[in-house]
């Protein structure tokens, strides 16, 4: 049987260092970066190990700069080695939000973002689907930007005939805590029932850093969610996720939450009380629970009509001013000529 990546621990790992940079890649450069991690190779090891990727369809070359991964090795990297990808969903979020630089006083800086891909066909309605989610208040920010074929996003390239739609991650938030001293713990991420535009309960939930998959990730399947259905009937199920406080701090994170709502940066379902369960979730005695709107709660409504996407969750770090309200994407005339059905009633 022919040797896949998932049989040789150095090839992975080559894998992962290529998929970690935003350009092409070189054995050279390879080389050091493998040392680091404790694996000596010499260029032209590492050069045997890049064409066996590239014969496998999982890598491929551009000229003489180098390696990228092709969309076959990123399916590979999500399936391969369960033990090695345990937590990763996690630890991906920390370091995104490590980097977030966002600073809700100035309102400029760079946020953490996801990005959904989607036939260029399907852009029109997609678009009109997100404007409506966004108008209801059931995503993090109403703030997105519109990605073209060609156009690179963090470590993405938009393939032809796609296009995608950049959304603030609530990895966001986590960096905007720890920036401004806050210990956060992010706990849950799970399915949100709204009911009568007011958040009710979660009705599912799944601990961050417990599993090989991204728990977001593991949510967005057929049937799973009712984002569009909120967006016209204020009830229905959504993605949100769960960060614990410490509870001396709480007064401090509501002034400082209440500061980000007049960024645009917003979705949070409720603040809770110090060991109090929000929304259902339990919290520890001396914690309190801040429960938020997922960011890619505004691609969802499109993917619940069968719209073909591809979700990649806190892929990257964008800067904020790049951002413009969702309903900039649309012609204006189509815009006033909606009739709004209510939005999400906020928490205070």
């Amino acid at each position: 049987m022919a040797e896949t990546v998932v049989d040789n621990d150095t090839r992975l790992e080559i894998l992962r260092l290529v998929s970690e940079i935003d350009s092409p890649i070189g054995a050279d450069s390879l080389a050091v970066k493998l040392e680091d991690r404790g694996i000596n190779l010499t260029p032209d090891a590492v050069r045997y190990h890049l064409r066996m990727l590239d014969q496998q369809k999982l890598t491929y070359r551009i000229g003489k700069r180098g390696r990228m991964v092709t969309p076959e090795g990123w399916r590979e990297l999500r399936r391969s080695r369960v033990d090695t990808r345990i937590g990763w969903g996690l630890a991906r979020q920390e370091t995104m939000a490590q980097q977030v630089t966002f600073d809700p006083y100035s309102r400029r800086g760079q946020v953490a973002a996801s990005l959904t891909i989607f036939p260029i066909e399907e852009q029109e309605g997609v678009l009109r689907h997100v404007a409506r989610v966004a108008r209801a208040g059931l995503c993090l920010s109403e703030r997105m930007a519109l990605a073209n074929s060609g156009d690179r996003v963090g470590s993405v390239t938009i393939p032809p005939g796609k296009a995608g739609i950049i959304t603030v991650s609530t990895s966001t938030i986590t960096g905007i805590l720890v920036s401004q001293g806050f210990l956060v713990s992010t706990t849950y991420a799970g399915i949100a029932e709204i009911a009568d535009w007011r958040p009710y309960r979660f009705v599912d939930v799944l601990r961050y850093g417990q599993g090989s998959m991204d728990s977001v990730e593991n949510l967005i399947r057929p049937g799973s969610t009712r984002v569009g259905h909120t967006a016209e009937r204020g009830r229905g199920l959504v993605i949100a996720d769960v960060r614990e406080l410490v509870g001396v701090a709480r007064e401090r994170a509501r002034d400082l939450l209440k500061q980000l709502r007049g960024c645009g940066i917003g979705g949070v379902l409720m603040v809770g009380q110090v060991g109090q369960p929000v929304l259902g979730v339990p919290v520890r005695d001396h914690t309190f629970g801040v429960a938020s709107l997922a960011g890619v709660n505004a691609t969802l409504a499109a993917y619940e009509l069968n719209v073909a996407t591809d979700f990649h969750l806190v892929n990257c770090l964008v800067d904020y001013s790049s951002l413009l309200p969702a309903e900039h994407l649309l012609p204006e005339a189509e815009v006033r000529s909606w009739e709004s059905a209510g939005s999400l009633v906020m928490w205070e």
